[in-house]
């Protein structure tokens, strides 16, 4: 009479067994995967959201930095243009007037800035008397930076009188950011101070 053989504790998995812990590792990598990749997402979110503010951060900046300097201002086309004359500094330690413009495009929600020694750029612009001429006149401007737009509707640039101490300018501009993140706005008033040495005329 034949006795059963017993299984070997060394025997191995069963077929069932095995196909048992192959679904379960495929879920636990499925999960680990789906881990992995949200965090590779988030991660690259918050890289181009930080990038983006930064850009916007160093457009607002410089756009502070050359108001702080500037002379006089002119605000045309509805606040979409900017013309101011400012002081630059220059190699040798020695400041240099600039004429300086600044064009806010609401059709490609672009802004342009210029910065000559000259009234070259900055006397088209002003004289323009139309939308296209206007465009026309600064389309060589190097481009600053896209996806700007005004707040609320309201102008980007306006000249204001300010506590009976001079002009100031006045900016309400903001920069969309990653794929619909918070925007950075840039609301401001700054006042022009008189500077009797620039004589540069960018109009």
């Amino acid at each position: 009479m034949n006795r059963p053989v017993k299984p070997s504790k060394d025997a191995g998995f069963t077929l069932a067994e095995l196909i048992v812990y192959m679904v379960v590792l495929a879920i636990v990598m499925l999960m680990v995967g789906t881990v992995f990749i949200s965090v590779i997402q988030h991660e690259r979110y918050a890289r181009a959201t930080a990038e983006a503010n930064n850009e916007a951060q160093i457009v607002f900046k410089e756009l502070e930095y050359d108001l702080r300097s500037a002379d006089w201002a002119d605000v045309s086309s509805s606040g979409d243009l900017l013309i101011i004359l400012t002081r630059k500094a220059v190699d040798g330690g020695e400041n240099s007037a600039r004429c300086v413009g600044y064009y806010y495009d609401e059709t490609t929600s672009e802004l342009r800035r210029t910065t000559k020694d000259s009234n070259v750029d900055t006397a088209p612009a002003i004289a323009a008397s139309t939308a296209a001429d206007l465009q026309a006149a600064t389309a060589t401007w190097p481009l600053v930076r896209t996806d700007m737009r005004s707040i609320e509707s309201e102008a980007v640039f306006g000249l204001d009188d300010k506590y009976a101490a001079g002009k100031a300018v006045t900016i309400q501009l903001r920069a969309d950011t990653f794929e619909g993140r918070n925007p950075v706005d840039f609301v401001k008033s700054i006042s022009l101070r008189k500077q009797a040495d620039l004589t540069l005329s960018c109009n």
